[in-house]
Formats: structure tokens, sequence, C-alpha cells
């Protein structure tokens, strides 16, 4: 027999709640970097956001649940949620909407920079270059100063890491792949 489905309601005044969860959670894990403690919010966090956005189809859900995918060490989940944020976003900037979502420009150009952050720290390197320049761009259209510097110099920082390590990778397999000449003598 076929059961309804019994979705509870949501309490929409549980939103400021969560809110306050998320900034007291941004203090504890950027400010303090008090890991114990922000696992601890962040998990009254993702237990308010699953029941006040289970689909994941608002912005505040899938910001908070990059965070908490941040804070658990999961950079791919934070990456996800980071895109589909910045994706529903995008529409709205696309048609001059941000204000519909009571949201800045800069706000807009924050979440891309944290998004190429996330990237970088990933090791996605063309993608979080390719992140910081949208940011990059996007600010000089809305004629609003560009914060992404420090994310665009970690970028060069990881982009000559890895060409260094590539390269030393490189001199240690030409010596090993050079050969002795066999001898002839048998």
């Amino acid at each position: 027999m076929p059961t309804k489905n019994k979705m509870r309601p949501i309490d929409l005044t549980k939103w400021p709640e969560a809110k306050s969860l998320y900034v007291r959670l941004l203090h504890s894990f950027y400010e303090r970097n008090e890991l114990a403690k922000s696992k601890s919010i962040a998990l009254s966090l993702l237990r308010m956001i699953d029941l006040l956005d289970p689909l994941s189809t608002t912005l505040p859900g899938n910001e908070y649940r990059a965070l908490i995918a941040e804070i658990d060490g999961d950079l791919d989940e934070a990456i996800r949620y980071r895109e589909v944020l910045v994706k529903k976003i995008d529409e709205y900037a696309k048609a001059k909407r941000l204000q519909d979502l009571a949201l800045k420009p800069d706000d807009y150009a924050d979440q891309l920079d944290l998004l190429a952050a996330l990237y970088c720290e990933n090791g996605r390197l063309s993608e979080a270059e390719a992140a910081i320049s949208k940011s990059e761009k996007f600010c000089a259209e809305a004629g609003i100063p560009f914060d992404g510097k420090d994310v665009r110099k970690q970028i060069e920082r990881e982009r000559k890491t890895s060409a260094q390590v590539t390269s030393s990778k490189g001199t240690r397999n030409k010596k090993k792949v050079k050969k002795k000449p066999i001898s002839k003598a048998l």
C-alpha cells in the first residue's frame, strides 16, 4: 500500500538560528582555529540545515554545507556545494538581479574567491585560476575592489611548487632511465 510522503513542515523561524550558528562556526574555525569546537558547532548546524533544506536547494543551505564539508576535510564535497552555490548566484548575476538575493556584488566575488581557494587546496590549479580570474573580472565590471589577491598569490605559489616538483621528478626519472652499456664479452 503506498504511503503518503509526510515531510515535516519547515519552521522558517529557524533560519536566523542557523545563520547564528554559521557565524559562530566561521569565527571558531577561521578566526580562532578551534577545530574541536568547530566540529561540534558544525554538527549542530548540519542537523538544523538537514531539516531546513533537506534537498540542498537554498543558497544558505549550500553555503553552510560547503563550510561544514571543509571543516570535515572533505574538499571534494566542499567544492561541490560551493559550485552549486556559485552556479545559482551566477544565474542571478547574469540577469543583474543579485539584489533579489539580498547579495551585494562583493558577496558574489567572495564566493568565487572561496571556490578558487578550495580548488587550489585540492590541487585543481587550472580551475582555481579560472575561478579567481572570473572574480577579478566581475569586480572590475562591478566597480568594486578585488579582494582575491591573496588567493591568486596562493595559486601562483602552488603552481610554482608543482612545477618544481615535476621538474625534479623528471630529473630523477632521467637518471633511472639511463642504462649502462651491456658488456659484449660473453
